[in-house]
């Protein structure tokens, strides 16, 4: 704004200095003054003249620097409502692909049969296809899309149909990503939330070390305006995607779920809506000398257990070592989890793994320990405060 000011000062100037130019100048003091004194109604009309096309001119700048907010206000508006329009116009398309694909792979959730590599890399074109059709649709949209994608591209490069450890079956696979497919078209019928007021707020792109080495830094973004996909760990959308794919326990669905952002946020806060605590990060205290050892939790499941002393409530944990470059878990032993693994989440001192029911290892890279439910609520309940403590910490 004070450029522009500055500007039109300068404006007014040239324009006035333009202006006495273009009038003769008489050549002496005196024959001004015999100018005057015989025409003095001609020097009146010049000076009203003068501040006539002077109070003109500023009208204009003041005009035009009191109107460039409510311009900039109305491009502003405009915008937003195209963009709305857009989001509302590709949710409805996103809809009726959503409900079309759902359809067409409805009948295979009746039977349990092994997947095809084939029927992956289709699933996945789908939803290649998908994913660039909801590239301009609400953020709940896009978000529920992109992690279904991901989720199927990291399933379609571990998975191996003849290696009985590797497959999945049809049923739990397609009623994954059915329930999904639902998801994406309950939002797509949403009203698209409107922003609280069109503000925008400049971000920097570069952090403050390095920006006055560039040319530019700051960039505008809406204030009240969230648009694509939403990448934080703890955001809402991921903990909602992540409780549906744990209710199938399938290893390669939670790894290739869980590697997306590599986070133990949603499941510590699936574990805190159970009133469950256990690790989500176990990390060994003496690491190799070239890597560290840990398992991440990316699943558990409740189930009850009979036997000649009654039923117990057993929640199984299910870990697994998620580096895509070194495989662990076959060159440990029971003993060595249970003595050499600690709690990497909040460093609680009251986590025992020989509490531990039964640890199973897996040939994926994947252990399982069984716990009574009645330890690791207890555990909930002692390290509560932690535990919230933490989450807060991970939402900024």
């Amino acid at each position: 704004m004070k450029k522009l000011f500055i500007s039109f000062l300068i404006l007014i100037v040239i324009l006035i200095g333009c202006k006495q130019v273009q009038e003769p100048i008489p050549e002496t003091r005196e024959e001004l003054l015999v100018e005057i004194k015989s025409n003095p109604a001609s020097l009146l009309d010049s000076i009203l003249k003068y501040t006539k096309e002077i109070v003109t001119i500023i009208g204009l700048a003041a005009a035009i620097a009191l109107g460039y907010p409510a311009l900039r206000k109305k491009l502003i508006e405009d915008h937003v409502k195209k963009i709305i329009d857009e989001i509302q116009s590709s949710n409805k398309e996103i809809k009726v692909l959503c409900q079309s694909l759902s359809d067409k792979h409805l009948s295979r959730t009746y039977k349990s049969e092994i997947l095809s590599i084939h029927d992956i890399q289709q699933t996945y074109n789908e939803l290649d296809d998908l994913h660039k059709k909801a590239l301009n649709a609400s953020q709940e949209v896009l978000t529920f899309t992109f992690l279904l994608k991901r989720t199927v591209q990291g399933i379609l490069r571990s998975y191996d149909p003849k290696n009985h450890a590797y497959r999945i079956f049809s049923d739990e696979f397609y009623g994954f990503y059915i329930q999904v497919l639902y998801e994406i078209a309950f939002f797509a019928t949403k009203i698209v939330n409107i922003p609280a007021s069109p503000k925008t707020v400049r971000i920097k792109y570069l952090t403050r070390v390095i920006e006055k080495y560039v040319t530019y830094n700051k960039y505008k973004k809406f204030k009240y305006f969230e648009q694509g996909v939403d990448y934080h760990v703890a955001s809402p959308l991921l903990l909602s995607f992540y409780g549906r794919l744990c209710n199938y326990h399938n290893i390669i669905i939670l790894r290739a779920a869980y590697k997306i952002f590599k986070s133990p946020a949603p499941i510590i806060r699936l574990l805190y809506l159970n009133g469950f605590y256990f690790p989500p990060v176990l990390k060994k205290k003496e690491p190799s000398l070239f890597f560290p050892m840990s398992f991440h939790l990316i699943g558990f499941k409740r189930q009850t257990q009979y036997g000649e002393k009654g039923e117990k409530e057993i929640v199984s944990l299910i870990y697994a070592n998620i580096s895509e470059m070194v495989n662990f878990t076959k060159s440990i032993k029971k003993e060595e989890i249970e003595n050499e693994f600690v709690d990497d989440y909040i460093s609680s001192k009251d986590v025992d793994i020989k509490k531990a029911i039964k640890i199973d290892f897996g040939n994926l890279e994947n252990v399982t320990i069984d716990f009574e439910r009645s330890y690791i609520k207890d555990l909930f309940k002692k390290n509560k405060r932690l535990i919230k403590d933490k989450m807060l910490k991970e939402i900024h």
